[in-house]
């Protein structure tokens, strides 16, 4: 029944894009197969080009579970991490040693929120969910994972998003951060945490400048 309402519905439309001057003459004159071969090219074309967009949907659907599946687990945080946007950077900046810096100070700035390693973690779980721990704190959210690109987005329920740049080595994972989105982060955490050292520091993301600074974690 409702194939047949649906061809009678293309059959209607089909009429309507025929010219007036054919519309003008007796139905009977008219070439009623002529106007039935339209309506069904019509319903053809139009089904072609839904299971397009069908197979399109279902195709991102699979690619981005299977994207995910390779973060899905309990990552403990094992330390801060810090990369150079561009290797002049890292020379101009001094290389290995002003990266070992920097990570020192951000495990400072980590201590001060209460992220540590005994009871930090990222937990990224089946359905596009995960939680974010720190002392005994919680947020949770959504993520998508694009392995192309090396890059996972975490939405997190409080209405604060954040794009970070992903590293994975088996068990071992780095999530790396503009420094001013990672200064968000941490000036939230701080806010729950009862800290007020990290929301002052307004020099955070400038010190930063040509770097993206985050999380070393573990499986």
């Amino acid at each position: 029944m409702k194939n047949r309402s649906l061809f009678i519905g293309i059959l209607f439309c089909a009429y309507i894009g025929i010219p007036n001057t054919l519309k003008a003459q007796s139905i009977n004159s008219a070439s009623f197969n002529d106007i039935e071969n339209s309506a069904r090219r019509m319903a053809s074309s139009a089904k072609s080009v839904a299971k397009k967009a069908m197979a399109n949907i279902s195709s991102s659907t699979t690619n981005n579970a299977v994207d995910n599946m390779k973060l899905v687990g309990l990552w403990n945080f094992n330390g801060t991490a810090c990369k150079f946007k561009s290797d002049n950077l890292f020379k101009k900046a001094g290389g290995v040693i002003a990266a070992k810096a920097v990570e020192s100070e951000l495990n400072g700035k980590c201590q001060e929120v209460g992220i540590t390693k005994e009871k930090s973690s990222f937990e990224f779980k089946n359905g596009n969910s995960f939680i974010t721990r720190w002392e005994n704190h919680s947020m949770t959210g959504t993520y998508t994972y694009n392995e192309a690109k090396k890059t996972v987005s975490l939405k997190y329920n409080i209405l604060l998003g954040m794009d970070a740049t992903v590293k994975l080595n088996g068990n071992k994972m780095v999530l790396l951060f503009d420094a001013d989105t990672l200064l968000k982060l941490f000036t939230f955490m701080g806010g729950l945490s009862g800290d007020a050292t990290i929301r002052t520091a307004a020099k955070f993301a400038k010190s930063y400048d040509g770097m993206l600074v985050g999380f070393d974690l573990k499986k």
